[in-house]
């Protein structure tokens, strides 16, 4: 059984509006489910490492927090912060050794495209969702979804899309596009599951890819993404894992 991660990095508004971030990045952690407890004890293990001589714990692993240097973060000495995100990053890499998705998308491209472009967290995860789906005929296994509970708002959306596409296969209609996918998701079981990232190891994990993917097309900092490039989706020298929107 392969677990789906999903986390997201950069606002959802559209340009025109009070938008900070051109890109919005929805990322994807796939692991094998007996992964989990390696998700798990690994950050146990970092945290215990970096904060137990300071007597005090984040709620969390969260990239952009260790970036502006937040409370906990902010009383580890930086050579420590360093090391602190070169642990997570192997652990993701190396100990966890996951095929990663990214939905990329840019937010003035959508709206000068399109009249009524949709809403890109919406977007985003209505691509990212066929695209596991293929990977899962690929590989010959089932998968689920689980989404970081802050995009709880879009759960029933969600849903009843799931549901539709078991049905009818996968038709996105961004604006004026639409087009049509004959997958029916046979390989996703259920429709999609909404953690508290506190309580979720690998949603945590998939933050820091989320971030990594959005430091890359936001500020052009390719730094962390070049740890993680290859670990994209990918057949027969096809990246399918990152794809750019629209």
């Amino acid at each position: 059984m392969k677990l789906l991660y999903l986390d997201a990095a950069g606002d959802t508004g559209l340009a025109n509006t009070k938008t900070q971030n051109k890109y919005y990045i929805l990322a994807g952690l796939c692991i094998d489910s007996d992964k989990w407890f390696i998700a798990y004890n690994g950050i146990r293990n970092i945290l215990n490492k970096y904060f137990k001589p300071l007597n005090c714990f984040p709620k969390e692993l969260k990239y952009s927090d260790i970036h502006h240097n937040k409370s906990p973060y902010n009383k580890l000495p930086k050579e420590d912060k360093t090391k602190l995100v070169d642990d997570i990053f192997d652990l993701i890499i190396r100990d966890l050794d996951p095929v990663l998705f990214a939905m990329v998308v840019d937010k003035n491209k959508l709206v000068n495209k399109y009249t009524k472009p949709e809403k890109p967290n919406i977007l985003a995860i209505r691509y990212i969702i066929p695209r596991f789906s293929k990977y899962l005929g690929r590989v010959q296994d089932h998968g689920m979804i689980i989404h970081d509970a802050e995009e709880r708002t879009i759960n029933k959306e969600l849903r009843n899309f799931i549901i539709k596409s078991r049905e009818h296969g996968i038709v996105l209609k961004p604006a004026n596009l639409s087009f049509y996918i004959q997958n029916k998701l046979e390989h996703i079981v259920g429709t999609i599951v909404f953690e508290e990232s506190h309580t979720s190891p690998p949603i945590q994990l998939a933050d820091f890819i989320a971030r990594t993917v959005f430091l890359r097309y936001e500020r052009n900092d390719e730094t962390r993404f070049k740890l993680i490039e290859h670990k994209f989706d990918n057949h027969n020298g096809k990246n399918y894992g990152l794809r750019e929107i629209p």
